[in-house]
């Protein structure tokens, strides 16, 4: 009769150290996951604050340059538009001698898919705009910006609301 209480007592260990187990390994899964969110969120945020800032900083003067840091900030279909359109656009900016500096003020990561690789973000930027060398117009502009993880980073693939020329 004592061998019973004994079981009973030994099969209740047993299932408390298997549920307290199961509860460890979920929450250092959960924990583990939580941080390599946390690390997707900064790297999105810190390389859409540094591409969007090239993407919105312009000067005639340096054509070359500004073609090579945009392409080095983007890829997908914003590469390749920046890649196709850039001569035209390089005459455009050259005949306007239009200079612009771009300065993220405050910036966001709305979305992050680890599995995809696909990320979105939102940005206000302090657009400080010269064109035909005439007094400085200053904005303040609202950009949504979508990224792709690359084997050099994530890269914006497309940007909407950035200043216009």
């Amino acid at each position: 009769m004592k061998l019973k209480p004994m079981l009973i007592g030994a099969a209740v260990v047993v299932v408390l150290a298997a549920a307290t187990t199961a509860f460890v390994l979920v929450r250092n899964h959960i924990e583990a996951e939580n941080r390599a969110d946390a690390a997707a969120r900064a790297a999105v945020l810190a390389a859409g604050r540094s591409g969007i800032a090239a993407m919105t900083t312009v000067d005639y003067r340096d054509i070359p340059g500004l073609r090579k840091r945009w392409l080095d900030v983007s890829t997908g279909s914003l590469h390749a538009t920046i890649a196709k359109s850039g001569d035209v656009l390089a005459k455009q900016l050259q005949l306007a001698q239009v200079t612009v500096s771009g300065t993220v003020a405050t910036a966001e990561v709305s979305s992050v898919d680890r599995e995809t690789g696909t990320a979105g973000m939102t940005a206000s930027v302090d657009i400080v705009m010269t064109m035909h060398g005439q007094k400085a117009t200053t904005t303040r502009n609202k950009i949504t910006a979508l990224l792709q993880r690359t084997a050099n980073g994530w890269k914006l693939t497309s940007m909407t609301g950035g200043p216009s020329f």
